[in-house]
């Protein structure tokens, strides 16, 4: 072996502790992303849509169909620029979206007759029958909160309210956000 050569050495690496998706290490520290309100409702939002993927394959749903879905169940027929603006998608999203929920026969999409411009979207047969089915993907959810997460109600009312658009008025947690054109805020006067 010539003498100018030294032998190869491996640099190892230090073993590290397993790291969640929200920076959690398995002693639980946090490291400061994990701390972004942001970053922490992404990551809980696709963690939701995870949890119900399997049941909602068992159904022939896809999440995104699945909350047009909610929405027709609790309000019924509804336009699609109101689905649009209750769901925050954009038409070029939606309007796919609605076209291969009609293909599998889950929604009719009728112009409305005082206003061909508008078309709306209800649930048809087929799409109703999948209610009492898609209550367990709910339940499923409810039943994984963590115990010392904030009460349900609590949960979704600040979600509701963080989701108002900025300058609306809150009615509060049990009432949904609006359709239509949001209430304006009265300025504040200072004295």
């Amino acid at each position: 072996m010539d003498q100018d050569r030294q032998p190869a050495t491996v640099a190892m690496a230090a073993p590290q502790r397993p790291v969640t998706a929200l920076g959690r290490t398995a002693d639980r520290t946090v490291d400061q992303t994990g701390d972004h309100l942001s970053l922490v409702l992404h990551v809980a939002a696709r963690a939701l849509a995870g949890r119900c993927r399997p049941r909602l394959e068992r159904l022939g749903l896809t999440f995104p169909q699945y909350l047009v879905m909610l929405v027709l169940w609790d309000r019924g027929p509804t336009t699609v620029g109101e689905l649009g603006a209750f769901l925050r998608l954009d038409s070029g999203t939606l309007s796919p979206l609605l076209k291969r929920m009609e293909t599998s026969g889950l929604v009719d999409r009728r112009r409305r007759p005082d206003d061909e411009r508008r078309v709306e979207v209800s649930a048809t047969e087929a799409g109703e029958a999948l209610r009492g089915p898609a209550q367990e993907v709910e339940a499923h959810l409810r039943a994984a909160l963590p115990a010392s997460s904030l009460a349900y109600g609590a949960l979704v009312g600040a979600l509701r309210e963080l989701a108002e658009p900025e300058g609306t008025l809150t009615a509060g947690p049990d009432v949904r956000p609006p359709v239509t054109t949001p209430v304006t805020a009265p300025a504040l006067t200072t004295s």
